[in-house]
């Protein structure tokens, strides 16, 4: 697999928080939806595979080989502005430097809005949700990811990287 810093990953997990966010992303995307079979986002750090999420310890750094080598997953690469991955990048990595949480509350305020169809939000200030985090992070990369960024889930992600035609980098295939 050739990755580019910037890379963004979507991954399915088989926890019980995995399947409650792709059950809260079924209500707005249907269930056979490509968006709404993602409950987790990651970006690409560098060319080796090296990548920072938010999970349940915070922001963290970790690899493609560690965490998602056998897992399914899916690299797409956004068609960024020139000098925009690596603002993107520089993101992810000053969430991660500065020790940013995880947004519990935020996942609980994201199933309500899924489930009420509604835009009520609350959380935290200093803490994300991951794909919130990616999100954040390609905005600020020149990637437009919608009004309210930080709070988009793994399959709002997704229907942007559709809609934009995302290339894809590794992993499962778009049909």
């Amino acid at each position: 697999m050739t990755f580019q810093p910037g890379d963004v990953g979507l991954a399915h997990g088989s926890g019980l928080v995995d399947w409650a966010i792709r059950f809260a992303e079924t209500r707005r995307y249907g269930k056979k939806s490509q968006e709404a079979r993602w409950n987790h986002a990651f970006m690409i750090t560098d060319a080796g595979g090296g990548l920072i999420e938010a999970a349940g310890r915070g922001m963290q750094r970790d690899t493609m080989e560690k965490e998602y080598a056998h897992g399914d997953f899916i690299v797409l690469r956004p068609s960024y502005p020139s000098g925009g991955a690596d603002r993107a990048v520089a993101t992810m990595t000053t969430l991660f430097n500065d020790k940013e949480k995880y947004g519990y509350l935020e996942i609980a305020s994201e199933a309500l809005a899924f489930l009420t169809q509604t835009k009520l939000r609350f959380g935290f200030a200093g803490q994300q949700i991951c794909s919130g985090a990616v999100s954040y992070a390609l905005d600020q990369g020149g990637i437009p990811m919608g009004e309210d960024e930080e709070w988009n889930s793994p399959a709002d992600v997704m229907h942007i990287a559709i809609q934009h035609g995302w290339q894809w980098v590794a992993g499962a295939r778009l049909s």
